[in-house]
């Protein structure tokens, strides 16, 4: 459907003073059909970097700031990468 065909149904009035149209393929089956795909194309990383000890998980919940401290205490703690990018190597000071 363009632009034009679009009924006053379909629109939405922005938080900015716009007018939003919903695009075609923003469907509910399309969207979670899209979540399908990312999981199946990137939750078999988590296990990959987890093998390699390069997975950290952080609480990204609280201020900014507190989540900066856990994020960088977190990298302390995880491998770092081998001279030739495989990884599993021991942290270094």
């Amino acid at each position: 459907m363009g632009e034009q065909e679009r009924s006053e149904s379909q629109e939405d009035e922005s938080d900015l003073g716009g007018v939003v149209y919903p695009r075609d393929d923003d469907g509910e089956d399309t969207v979670r059909e899209r979540i399908k795909v990312y999981d199946a194309m990137t939750l078999p990383l988590l296990d990959y970097y987890q093998r390699l000890g390069l997975l950290a998980q952080v609480d990204g919940v609280g201020r900014p700031d507190e989540v900066e401290k856990r994020i960088l205490a977190s990298l302390d703690g995880i491998a770092a990468p081998s001279q030739d990018g495989a990884g599993g190597g021991s942290a270094q000071s």
